[in-house]
C-alpha cells in the first residue's frame, strides 16, 4: 500500500477538520498520541528502506510520513470513536476509568518482545494475553465494555480508513507486515495481516485512549439550523480538498512504475529503425532521466500521453538519430526515473538484440508452386517468370541489397517484408534458352532517421552469385552477334585500392569526450598511448554555465561538464585546443577550408586526421564569449578521426572513418563532405 499517499489525504482531512470544528481538536491530539505506535510499528516491521514500499524516499522523510500516517489516522479513528461507538453504546457511568491505566503493561511487553524479534502477531497476542490477566484480576463490567469499544474504536476505525483511503484512493493492498510471504487474503481489499495487527495495537492502546476521558472535553452533534449548514459545507471542504490532494498527490508526488517497455525485454527481432519506448503510470520528470545505451546510441527524447495540455507526460519516446545496428545485442539501462516533485525509483534495466544481417536462403521463380533452389545452384524458369529471393530475415533499413544480371537486364525489386525477400520482375521477357548470371551485393548501412540518408557504408559484400536460365529455344542469331553476346557477358571487377592506418577503434570514455577520444586513436596511429583523461588535463575546462547567449569559448578550452547535456549543459571543444594538446606528443597543426584530396593525402603519408563535424539531429546553435567574441556552434557537434581512403590520394571516393560513437564507419566523398562542411571543414593533422 502506498502510505506516502493516505499519509498525505489523511492530513489534509485530519487538519481541515480540527479546523473546522476547534470543538474536536483535543481529542483528536489524544488520537494522534494514541496513533504514533502505528506509525512507529511499520518502522520497526519494515526493517529496511526496502520493505517501507517508498524505498526510494530518504530515511529521514520516510520515517516521518510513517509517522504523519500513524498520528493522524489515529486521530481520524479517535474522532469516529467518540462520534459513534463511545458517544451511542458505552455506558454513561465510568466508575472503573482509573483503573484501566494499568494496562499499559500490555503494550510495553508487546514492543520488549518486538525489539527481541518475535514476530509482531505473536507479540501482539502476548500483550493481550497479559492485559488479559490483569483483567482477570480486576473484572468489572465497566472496565470490560471499555476496553471492547475502544478497542473497536482504534483498531476497527483504523482499519475502515485504510480500506477507505489506502485501498479505494491509492489502489495498492500491498502488506506491510508480513515477514515472508503474504498469506493473499484480504479484507475489502486490505490484506489480513494488516486488519490482524491493527486490531491488536487498537486492542492494547484501545483501553489507555479510554482512561483519558476525563482529559478530554466532551462533544455534540448539532444536527439542526445554522450547525447542521456549517456541517455540510465543513463535509464539502474536506472532500474537495481530499480529492483535490489525492490527485496532486496521485499524480505529481508518488513515483511513477513502468508499465511497458518497447522493444520488449529480451526480444531479438527488433527492426533497427525502432525507437525505445517508456511508459509509466504516472507522469515523470523530464530533466532527471538519464539513458545509457551499450553500444553507444545517440538520439533525442520525445513525449507523449500528458495528464494536462503541456505537462505531465507518462510516455517517454527515445529516438536515436541513426539506425541501430544489425545483428546486435543492446544493453538499456534508464536511470534518474522520478515523479515530478522528484520522487525516484529504481533504474529501469533490460537487453535487446536488433534482426541479423539476412542472408539469402533460396531462389525460386514466381509462380503458384514453386521449386526452390539453393542460391549456388542453377534456376530454371520460363522467359516472362519474376524471381523471388528468400532471405533468412526481413529486409532491413540497415541493410541494402543491389542486384545485377548479366547480360544486362533492365528489372524492378521489391521488399517483401512479410515474407523475407524480394522480387526481382524484369521490365521484359528475358530470352529464351539463355543462362543469366544474377548477383547480389550487401551492406550495412546506417540512416540519418530524419531525411533516410545514407550517411556511413560498411565494405560491400558479395552474398549470392548464381545463374537463372530460361527454358526454351534460344533464337538463331549471326556469329557476329555470338561474339558481341560473349564480349558483354564478361564482367570486369576492377580492384579498388584501399589506403588504411591500422588504428584500433576506441569508444569515447565520457558523454561529450570525443574530441579526446578522436585524438586519443590518431595519437595511436603514431605508437603514442595516453589516455582520455590525460588529453583532457592538457586541454582544460571551462565550468562557466550557460546564461541568455553566453558561455565559455570553445576555441581556448572545454565548455562545460563532460558528463553534461550537449549545447545545455555540455558542449565540447574545437580544433585548436586538440593541436595544442597534441603538440605535448607530436607534431600537430590545424586547418580550415580542408578538402577531401588534402585530406587523403595526408592519409597516405601515415598522419591521422581529426575533423569536427555533427551526429545525428543537428542546428546551429551559436553564442557569445564574456567577452563578446561569436562562437560558431551546432547543436550535435562531433568530432571523428579519420584513418583511411578508397581509390587514389588525387580523387579518392570514400573515407574510413573511426567514430568515437558510432564505430567504425565507411563514408562517401559527398557524405563526409555535407558533415564536415558545417564547422568550414576544420581539422587536426596528427604527424
Amino acid at each position: 500500500m502506498d502510505h506516502l499517499f493516505i499519509a498525505i489525504v489523511s492530513t489534509t482531512a485530519a487538519l481541515l477538520i480540527g479546523w473546522r470544528w476547534p470543538s474536536r481538536r483535543r481529542q483528536m491530539i489524544w488520537g494522534c498520541i494514541f496513533g504514533v505506535p502505528f506509525g512507529l510499528l511499520q518502522i520497526l516491521l519494515a526493517g529496511s528502506t526496502a520493505r517501507l514500499g517508498i524505498d526510494s524516499l530518504d530515511a529521514f522523510a520516510m520515517f516521518l510520513a510513517y509517522l504523519l500516517l500513524g498520528a493522524t489516522l489515529g486521530a481520524l479513528a479517535a474522532l469516529c470513536y467518540e462520534e459513534t461507538i463511545n458517544r451511542w453504546l458505552t455506558p454513561r457511568v465510568h466508575v472503573a476509568r482509573g483503573q484501566l491505566k494499568m494496562f499499559v503493561v500490555g503494550p510495553l511487553v508487546g514492543i520488549i518482545l518486538l525489539g527481541a524479534g518475535t514476530p509482531a502477531i505473536l507479540a501482539g497476542i502476548f500483550a493481550l494475553f497479559v492485559n488479559a490477566a490483569i483483567l482477570s484480576m480486576k473484572i468489572r463490567t465497566a472496565v470490560v465494555w471499555d476496553m471492547i469499544v475502544s478497542a473497536a474504536g482504534l483498531g476497527g476505525w483504523y482499519v475502515i480508513l485504510m480500506i477507505l483511503i489506502g485501498v479505494r484512493a491509492a489502489g495498492q493492498v500491498g502488506t506491510w507486515v508480513t515477514i515472508g510471504t503474504p498469506s493473499g487474503l484480504t479484507l475489502a481489499g486490505l490484506p489480513i495481516e494488516d486488519v490482524i495487527l491493527a486490531g491488536i495495537v487498537g486492542a492494547l492502546l484501545g483501553p489507555l485512549f479510554a482512561a483519558t476521558k476525563q482529559y478530554r472535553h466532551p462533544t455534540r452533534l448539532h444536527t439542526v439550523g445554522v450547525q447542521n449548514a456549517k456541517l455540510f459545507s465543513g463535509l464539502t471542504i474536506v472532500l474537495l480538498a481530499v480529492a483535490g490532494m489525492g490527485w496532486v498527490t496521485n499524480a505529481y508526488i508518488l513515483p511513477p512504475q513502468h508499465v511497458d517497455v518497447q522493444p520488449a525485454p529480451g526480444e531479438i527481432e527488433v527492426p533497427t529503425d525502432s525507437d525505445l519506448i517508456f511508459r509509466f503510470d504516472r507522469p515523470i520528470n523530464r530533466d532527471q532521466l538519464r539513458l545509457t545505451i551499450e553500444p553507444p546510441v545517440e538520439g533525442d527524447w520525445l513525449y507523449a500521453d500528458s495528464i494536462t495540455t503541456k505537462h505531465g507526460y507518462r510516455v517517454a519516446r527515445f529516438h536515436p538519430s541513426v539506425t541501430l545496428d544489425p545483428g546486435t545485442r543492446y544493453r538499456v539501462e534508464l536511470d534518474g526515473i522520478s515523479s515530478v516533485w522528484g520522487v525516484p525509483v529504481k533504474p529501469i534495466e533490460y537487453m535487446f538484440g536488433t534482426r541479423v544481417v539476412p542472408d539469402i536462403l533460396a531462389l525460386q521463380a514466381d509462380i503458384e508452386e514453386p521449386q526452390a533452389v539453393l542460391p549456388t545452384a542453377v534456376l530454371t524458369m520460363k522467359p516472362c517468370e519474376a524471381i523471388l529471393v528468400t532471405l533468412s530475415a526481413p529486409p532491413d533499413p540497415a541493410v541494402t541489397m543491389e542486384f545485377s544480371m548479366s547480360p544486362t537486364v533492365a528489372f524492378t525489386t521489391e521488399e517483401l517484408t512479410e515474407d523475407a525477400g524480394y522480387r526481382i520482375r524484369p521490365s521484359a521477357c528475358l530470352t529464351p534458352g539463355t543462362a543469366y548470371d544474377l548477383r547480389a551485393i550487401r551492406q550495412i548501412v546506417r540512416r540519418d532517421r530524419e531525411t533516410n540518408e545514407i550517411i556511413a557504408v560498411d565494405d560491400p559484400q558479395e552474398i549470392l552469385s548464381a545463374v537463372v536460365q530460361t527454358t526454351g529455344q534460344r533464337p538463331t542469331i549471326e556469329t557476329s552477334a555470338v561474339l558481341g553476346a560473349t564480349v558483354d557477358m564478361l564482367e570486369l571487377r576492377p580492384t579498388v585500392k584501399r589506403t588504411i592506418i591500422p588504428i584500433p577503434m576506441d569508444f569515447q570514455d565520457r558523454a561529450l569526450s570525443c574530441e579526446a577520444a578522436a585524438l586519443k586513436m590518431a595519437l595511436a596511429g603514431k605508437g603514442v598511448k595516453v589516455s582520455e583523461r590525460t588529453i583532457m588535463k592538457k586541454i582544460g575546462y571551462d565550468p562557466t554555465p550557460r546564461r541568455k547567449g553566453v558561455w565559455g569559448n570553445p576555441d581556448w578550452k572545454f565548455v562545460g561538464n563532460i558528463d553534461g547535456r550537449q549545447n545545455s549543459t555540455g558542449y565540447g571543444v574545437h580544433w585548436k585546443p586538440i593541436a595544442k594538446a597534441a603538440r605535448n606528443w607530436r607534431r600537430s597543426y590545424t586547418f580550415q577550408n580542408g578538402t577531401p584530396e588534402y585530406v587523403a593525402g595526408q592519409i597516405a603519408k601515415g598522419n591521422p586526421v581529426v575533423i569536427w563535424g555533427t551526429l545525428g539531429r543537428a542546428w546551429r546553435d551559436d553564442w557569445k564569449t564574456r567577452e563578446g567574441y561569436p562562437i560558431l556552434a551546432w547543436k550535435g557537434e562531433h568530432a571523428r578521426t579519420v584513418i583511411g581512403f578508397y581509390g587514389e590520394p588525387e580523387a579518392p571516393t570514400h573515407f574510413v572513418i573511426n567514430d568515437p560513437i558510432v564505430g567504425r564507419i565507411v563514408w562517401t566523398r559527398a557524405a563526409l563532405l555535407q558533415n564536415w562542411s558545417r564547422f568550414n571543414n576544420s581539422g587536426v593533422v596528427v604527424e
